[in-house]
């Protein structure tokens, strides 16, 4: 094979590699499934990204063309073509096969199915539900110990002591550890109910002294994390109040009949963890 035809099939190569990350990253965009894989606020930034990919692609396509012509750009800045099969198949092969594996493998949402393949941290719930058969008051537990025995309606689960990390107990008899109205805590009262011990806290302890005004705490997706960091980090202050979420079942067989875990997949610093809360 002759330089200018070598040069000319690895600008087409190229030019093939960055259409299919480009024809990708439009077709997760139009099937709506881009939200499987970045977090919303990322996903401007790759949308953009396609746009320069197909630019690029172009731009390669030309350089391979004009190669092929036997006029191939020579700007002599760039790493001259490799002639070994194997080096440029291991190159390629890099960049062909997350493409391929997006293409041939359907884009799900991670379920309560991978939750019960891969299971959960329910460490503090288990001590949580040891200690409830022993007959432990929850009124008189410690921060980690097992949720308020609080009535939680059908539609709107009510957060317990361990509820962001637990699942809870929901008993149809009423609760004696009810939270005095948002409307009689002063300011005051508020703070130290919500003082934080470090500088990294201080803003679940806003976010905590605004939740606890409210009647019915509503966890919207776009701060999902911060609203259910902020009432596990305070989660004392919460016993009794009504929270309103979206997620998946999940159970473990060591849970009685009142006993489920309401579970959600968050991305947090690049690895998909579970914050749970329970009803």
């Amino acid at each position: 094979m002759s330089a200018t035809r070598l040069i000319s099939f690895h600008h087409f190569f190229r030019t093939l590699i960055l259409l299919g990350f480009s024809s990708y990253i439009v077709n997760l965009t139009k099937t709506d499934a881009l939200q499987y894989y970045i977090a919303p606020r990322m996903m401007i930034y790759v949308k953009v990204a396609a746009v320069i990919l197909y630019i690029i692609a172009c731009f390669q396509g030309y350089m391979a063309l004009r190669a092929y012509w036997g006029r191939p750009v020579a700007c002599e800045c760039e790493q001259p073509a490799s002639r070994s099969p194997l080096r440029n198949t291991i190159a390629y092969g890099l960049l062909l096969l997350p493409l391929l594996i997006g293409f041939l493998l359907p884009d799900t949402a991670l379920s309560s199915a991978m939750a019960a393949t891969k299971g959960m941290n329910l460490s503090a719930a288990k001590s949580s539900i040891a200690k409830q058969s022993t007959g432990a008051a929850a009124e008189n537990s410690a921060p980690s110990s097992a949720p308020a025995t609080n009535p939680i309606p059908t539609t709107t689960p009510s957060v317990g002591s361990n509820a962001l990390t637990s699942p809870s107990p929901a008993p149809a008899s009423s609760s004696s550890a009810v939270p005095a109205p948002a409307a009689a805590v002063t300011d005051v009262e508020l703070q130290k109910l919500f003082h934080a011990d470090n500088e990294w806290d201080e803003d679940f302890s806003k976010i905590g002294m605004i939740l606890y005004k409210k009647d019915t705490i509503v966890v919207k997706p776009e701060i999902y994390m911060e609203i259910l960091s902020s009432i596990d980090l305070f989660k004392n202050n919460f016993i009794g109040k009504k929270i309103e979420l979206t997620g998946f079942v999940y159970r473990e067989d060591n849970m009685t009949k009142n006993q489920f875990v309401v579970g959600r997949f968050a991305v947090s610093c690049c690895s998909a963890t579970l914050p749970l809360t329970a009803s």
